[in-house]
């Protein structure tokens, strides 16, 4: 017998499911130009980096369900290699994108000092965006359960969802450049600054003596 919160879970890994094979189709399917605006650029980034994250989700609701009659070694490993694969194809896509990006600036400007360095950049900061899209995912995913524990609730759950979405958003718009050289802000500090409060915050969570957590439902 499912409960409420299985079957949420089983609906809205099911629905990512479907979302993530329509991204993937529009993502073969909207072809760059030959050059390539920033707003294509940024669209099909943000394609290539949202279908994996809603196909881990999807995965994690098949292992959940699976794991209600046969849980075993088969099916951790097999959650695990879909998370793998996935993560993989989305630094796959945006290598891609940045060598095509990085292969233009090298042939535009392959007299001029330095150029071949810039254009290999191209290949760590399309990566480093990699990074900063599943952070974000991973601040906005964990401010739900976040603002319903006892010892978190909304003061650290909301700030973890904005700064996570804007983490997204400020990376997505100036692919693959930093959004600080494109006349945007750096939101990393703001979020390391907030991890090292939350780290603060858990361990004194620990340290309280008969210290005992619930989830509000």
């Amino acid at each position: 017998m499912l409960d409420s919160q299985q079957r949420q879970l089983l609906v809205i890994g099911g629905a990512c499911g479907v979302a993530s094979f329509v991204l993937y189709v529009l993502l073969i399917t909207l072809s760059l130009s030959d050059a390539p605006s920033q707003y294509e650029l940024s669209r099909t980034f943000l394609l290539a980096a949202t279908f994996p994250v809603l196909g881990i989700i999807f995965s994690y609701a098949l292992y959940s369900l699976i794991a209600l009659e046969h849980q075993g070694a088969a099916n951790r490993l097999a959650f695990l290699f879909s998370v793998a694969a996935l993560t993989i194809v989305s630094l796959m896509l945006a290598i891609q994108l940045a060598v095509r990006l990085g292969a233009k600036a090298y042939l535009s400007g392959i007299a001029q000092p330095g150029s071949l360095l810039r254009a290999l950049r191209m290949l760590d900061m399309g990566l480093d965006v990699v990074f900063d899209v599943f952070l974000g995912w991973a601040m906005m995913v964990i401010a739900g359960p976040m603002y319903r524990h006892t010892r978190l609730g909304a003061v650290w759950a909301v700030p973890s969802f904005v700064l996570g979405l804007l983490l997204i958003a400020l990376n997505v718009a100036t692919f693959p450049f930093p959004p600080a050289t494109k006349g945007l802000f750096d939101i990393g500090p703001a979020i390391g600054v907030y991890n090292l409060l939350l780290s603060v915050r858990v361990m004194m969570v620990g340290l309280k003596k008969n210290s005992t957590t619930t989830s509000k439902t």
